[in-house]
């Protein structure tokens, strides 16, 4: 079953509050010309994962069916093109 918006909205509201030191403790901001991908948690109703993507970086555009998907920011900007 679906999450409702409700449910969301309330995880959205958590991932809002997430801080770089929250993710990475004291560690720097990513400084390798690669893409980095750490799993934080797989369960049977989501997934928290980590992506460092250095600046400059890409990410080619993609979809996930059936998923919603919530980014936050740590370091940087971010632009969808």
């Amino acid at each position: 079953e679906p999450p409702t918006r409700e449910e969301i909205d309330q995880v959205a509201s958590l991932v809002s509050t997430i801080t770089a030191r929250d993710m990475l403790g004291d560690s720097p901001a990513p400084s390798d010309r690669i893409v980095q991908y750490t799993d934080v948690y797989d369960g049977d109703d989501y997934t928290i994962c980590l992506f460092q993507v250095p600046k400059g970086a890409r990410l080619p555009m993609h979809n996930h069916p059936g998923m919603h998907v919530l980014s936050k920011v740590l370091f940087g900007e971010l632009s969808v093109d």
